[in-house]
């Protein structure tokens, strides 16, 4: 037994059992740490005298002794010896430290304010890791609390360096286990943030919040769960953590596991009895996270747990909407949802059904599960027409098989007539399917529909019908199968639009031989007129005498002779309008090369090149001298649309095949004259910094 007397003439009794080590004979150093939870003052201020003598902290203690204990205030520091206490814990002297502090010395003074990153000594040992300085300070009682630049106390600087130890120490003298730093982060926060299940354990133990979020509003469970570490959430579960707490966006645990894809940790929340239908602010559900980010195990567990297969976020989107967008599990994620009992035609906020999703998609193996499941388009197609009145959804959710028709999408209109798409619905053009893919030139689209039954003669607003289009198209293969289709499904070949125009006479506006053959072949009507008087012959020759020679391919001038030559064999009566004219067909009417010598006065024959150069030449504002033709072979002006037309002798004399022939050879001679013409007018524009005049730019097209 010690008996030390204070001071103020008290005395402290102090049993050998009392001491925390049983060390016989105990030293001063002992007696000194032990006497300092009993007066309050830490080992380094306090000084054991034996009879007026001071006893060293080394000396061992025998039994039964009076002692006399006198305690030190801090002595008076310099900014010399507070620099040496930073630079002997720098250089890791753990001696240096120890005299320093027996000075007595303030372990939290520091040289001076920004001399330091840290701001007390403790601050620094732990940053620098000197666990040994650091077990010193702790006993000189340096201020566990105190906060550095960014609010982090020594606490949570002692998690961030994952000593078990020194969290002990810190703990054991009172440290703070929840004061956040400036982001609200508590040593709690920090351990579940870099996975430290033990000292996660110590911090709990100790009292530490379990659910006190940060200034993001994510909790030390969230944490855990975003970085991954089961072992923390474990942890922080099994001491009652709120495992349905919510972040700032409002994200339950079970929401981030779900969309991580943290099986077993989903696996433990829900044994724990996770809320699985609480939803983030926007609705996210944790069934529809682990759904949208194809976590498709995550997902058949939450639906064993009995989640709600058909809760959908604010936008309507259901789980069974979310798994179509993923590459190579959408099928997996269909089948798992459909299994479950998903409503397969509910339909999102925009009145699109999980099956529209995936035919606009292209998904057409997904859409075949959904309409094996039950899912059908009329009642999307339904709500959709209402949300597009609104101005709420897009058109083409209303009108999707009009515009996979257009796309062309043979398997995509398969599809969508299989689940009910109505083959005769008028887009917002007043188009059907049917016109849409002769308008586009899809043949095996429009062979498709034909097959359904869809009605070949539906026309819009104008009159216009899918052989009209098909007949006036871009597409020569396709335009040509799908008026052979059509007619073949009886197609009226003589219905015009509100202009007029027939199939026929749009087929030869456009040139194209094959589509005028076959409406030919099918009885087509060669001599209606459109409501200007325009047959088709008229058409044809207007578009072969209005074409510049030079400029039109040969392959059209053939096609337009072509259909001249195969309406008049098929009874074409010709008009004396010209292609705008007002004037009725003529009854009856020989072939076309006979009617235009009758036409025309005799005149002696004349080379085809010379009136041809005198057209060339006049882009140059020059003449090519040639044979001039008598007076009585003066050329006469025709007028057929109000324009004097200057058509050269051989031009209304010669045959269809000898004017062709004609053609080929002016084209092979004059074509190298006209490029270097329209090459030294380009240079000249140049030299004079301008730019091409009209006709300069005509010839640089030659």
């Amino acid at each position: 037994m010690w008996r030390v007397y204070l001071a103020s003439g008290e005395s402290l009794v102090v049993h050998i059992e009392d001491l925390p080590h049983a060390v016989w004979p105990p030293s001063v150093l002992v007696l000194k740490q032990h006497l300092g939870a009993l007066c309050g003052q830490p080992r380094f201020k306090q000084r054991l005298l034996r009879d007026g003598v001071l006893l060293e902290d080394s000396e061992l203690l025998e039994t039964s002794l009076d002692l006399q204990l006198v305690v030190l205030p801090f002595s008076e520091t310099t900014q010399a010896q507070c620099r040496g206490l930073m630079q002997a814990i720098v250089n890791n002297y753990a001696q240096e430290v120890e005299s320093i502090l027996q000075r007595p010395q303030d372990p939290d003074l520091i040289s001076k304010p920004g001399s330091s990153p840290e701001p007390s000594a403790l601050h620094l040992a732990l940053q620098l890791r000197r666990v040994q300085i650091v077990e010193l300070l702790l006993e000189a009682w340096a201020d566990v609390d105190k906060p550095d630049l960014r609010g982090s106390s020594p606490l949570f600087k002692a998690v961030d360096i994952h000593h078990l130890e020194v969290i002990r120490a810190l703990l054991a003298a009172r440290a703070d286990a929840d004061k956040a730093n400036l982001r609200g982060e508590t040593p709690l926060f920090n351990a579940a943030t870099n996975g430290l299940a033990e000292a996660a354990r110590l911090l709990v133990d100790a009292g530490a919040d379990k659910n006190k979020v940060s200034c993001c509003g994510k909790s030390p469970l969230h944490m855990a769960i975003l970085r991954g570490h089961s072992a923390v959430a474990r942890v922080l579960l099994e001491t009652r953590a709120d495992l349905n707490c919510t972040s700032r966006h409002g994200s339950t645990p079970l929401g981030m596991a779900a969309e991580l894809g943290e099986l077993e940790t989903a696996r433990l929340l829900l044994e724990n009895h996770a809320d699985t239908a609480t939803a983030d602010k926007d609705g996210w559900t944790p069934l529809l996270l682990a759904c949208r980010k194809g976590y498709l195990e995550v997902a058949d567990l939450l639906l064993q747990a009995g989640a709600n297969v058909d809760q959908a976020n604010k936008d309507g989107e259901t789980p069974l909407a979310a798994v179509l967008p993923l590459k190579g599990q959408a099928d997996a994620g269909v089948r798992l949802l459909t299994q479950a009992s998903a409503e397969v035609d509910k339909a999102d906020v925009e009145g699109r059904t999980p099956l529209l999703v995936a035919c606009l998609h292209g998904h057409l193996e997904i859409a075949e599960l959904l309409i094996g499941a039950g899912a059908t388009l009329q009642k999307a197609i339904e709500r959709s027409s209402g949300n597009v009145v609104a101005g709420n959804a897009h058109p083409e959710i209303v009108h999707m098989l009009s515009q996979a028709a257009a796309d062309g999408c043979v398997e995509t209109v398969r599809l969508l007539l299989k689940a009910g798409a109505d083959k005769e619905e008028l887009n917002t053009f007043g188009a059907t399917p049917l016109y849409m893919a002769a308008l586009c030139g899809h043949a095996s689209v429009a062979q498709l529909l034909l097959e359904q039954r869809a009605s070949p003669d539906t026309s819009t607003e104008d009159g216009s019908t899918p052989l009209r289009m098909a007949a006036a198209g871009n597409s020569e293969h396709g335009d040509l199968l799908t008026t052979q289709l059509l007619l073949q499904a009886g197609a009226d070949k003589d219905r015009a639009d509100d202009a007029g125009c027939t199939p026929l006479l749009m087929a030869c506006i456009r040139g194209k031989l094959e589509v005028v053959r076959a409406l030919v072949d099918a009885g087509a009507d060669v001599n209606q007129a459109n409501r200007n008087g325009e047959t088709p012959l008229v058409a044809t020759e207007g578009s072969l005498e209005g074409a510049e020679p030079l400029e039109e391919a040969d392959s059209r001038r053939h096609a337009y002779l072509e259909i001249a030559k195969l309406l008049v064999e098929a009874g074409a009566a010709r008009t004396k309008a010209g292609r705008c004219g007002l004037s009725a067909p003529v009854d009856s009417m020989p072939q076309l090369e006979d009617e235009r010598r009758e036409e025309q006065p005799a005149a002696p024959t004349v080379p085809a090149v010379p009136a041809e150069v005198d057209w060339l030449a006049s882009l140059k504002g020059k003449r090519v001298p040639h044979e001039a033709p008598s007076k009585a072979a003066k050329r006469p002006k025709r007028k057929d649309d109000g324009r004097a037309l200057d058509i050269p002798p051989f031009w209304r004399t010669a045959s269809i095949e000898e004017l062709s022939e004609s053609l080929q050879s002016l084209r092979e001679r004059m074509l190298p004259r006209i490029r270097k013409m329209a090459k030294d007018a380009r240079r000249e524009d140049q030299k004079r910094g301008g730019h091409l005049k009209p006709r300069t730019a005509a010839l640089g097209r030659v």
